[in-house]
């Protein structure tokens, strides 16, 4: 939009100031350098909606599943979709984490996260203590979703390579 005429009025003003630089010779490498990293940055902000729709959208089949099966309540997330999850599925799916680490932190809730998403020691127990019913993660994340791929208590119920979709198996544990 308004980029290109932006950097001829920098290239001005600073062109009537050039008296005042004491090497004349630098000015003009400086105004480039402006310029550049101006351009550059017009560049990579009109990208960020690009950039987020391209993380997020595929995300929505998955979210779909969960909001209109209805799955079980209480959403265990990988980190990075928190917010998303929260902004698509409302106080209907209460999220695990979202990208408020200070929050999570303070309450010990990031260091469970960590011990689900690795799928170390406890993780299994962690989930039910915090009454998850529903997982939504990534099919790249191979600890967890490895984990819960194994674990009789979980079953998958959407995706493949992209976002996985599990639930807890309700008939298969013990009353």
């Amino acid at each position: 939009g308004t980029l290109p005429f932006i950097i001829p009025s920098i290239a001005a003003a600073f062109s009537a100031r050039l008296h005042l630089f004491p090497a004349r010779r630098a000015a003009p490498a400086v105004l480039w350098i402006c310029a550049l990293i101006l351009v550059g940055g017009g560049i990579w902000m009109a990208r960020q909606p690009l950039e987020r729709a391209r993380w997020t959208a595929p995300l929505d089949p998955a979210l779909a599943v969960i909001r209109e099966t209805p799955l079980p309540r209480n959403l265990f997330n990988y980190y990075t979709w928190g917010g998303y999850c929260l902004w698509k599925l409302g106080d209907e799916y209460p999220v695990f984490i979202d990208g408020r680490n200070n929050v999570y932190d303070e309450n010990g809730v990031f260091d469970d996260y960590v011990r689900v998403a690795s799928a170390r020691g406890d993780w299994e127990y962690i989930l039910r203590a915090y009454s998850v019913n529903t997982i939504v993660y990534p099919a790249y994340e191979p600890l967890l979703t490895a984990a819960l791929e194994r674990s009789p208590d979980w079953r998958r119920v959407y995706g493949t390579n992209g976002p996985r979709v599990y639930t807890r198996s309700f008939e298969k544990l013990p009353e």
